[in-house]
């Protein structure tokens, strides 16, 4: 479970609270903390989620898309620093191979 309050999570600074409380004031403190309490179980579970989510989550490959090989003709992706200018650069000829790069000449 998070030890955070709700205004600690977004804004990375602790709450100024008042020192004192009058007895008309508001909704009776109980209240006050099942309804803080009811917030944290609600964001500690969407946190949960959110992390089992992350971790089964695995890398898609496009599908139909054929691995590419060493021989065969590549396009490389140029930055455009004006509208006019190309957008992509090639035919390359992929020499090897990686498991997250591509080495062309």
């Amino acid at each position: 479970m998070i030890n955070l309050t709700p205004n600690e999570m977004f804004s990375g600074r602790t709450m100024s609270v008042p020192k004192r409380r009058a007895l008309n004031d508001g909704p009776r403190l109980g209240q006050l903390e099942l309804e803080l309490k009811q917030y944290m179980q609600q964001l500690t579970m969407i946190d949960v989620s959110v992390h089992i989510q992350g971790k089964l989550r695995k890398l898609v490959s496009a599908k139909g898309a054929a691995p590419i090989k060493c021989g065969d003709q590549a396009y490389e992706r140029a930055f455009q620093r004006k509208w006019n200018d190309l957008i992509m650069e090639g035919a390359f000829t992929v020499t090897k191979v990686l498991p997250t790069a591509v080495l062309v000449e």
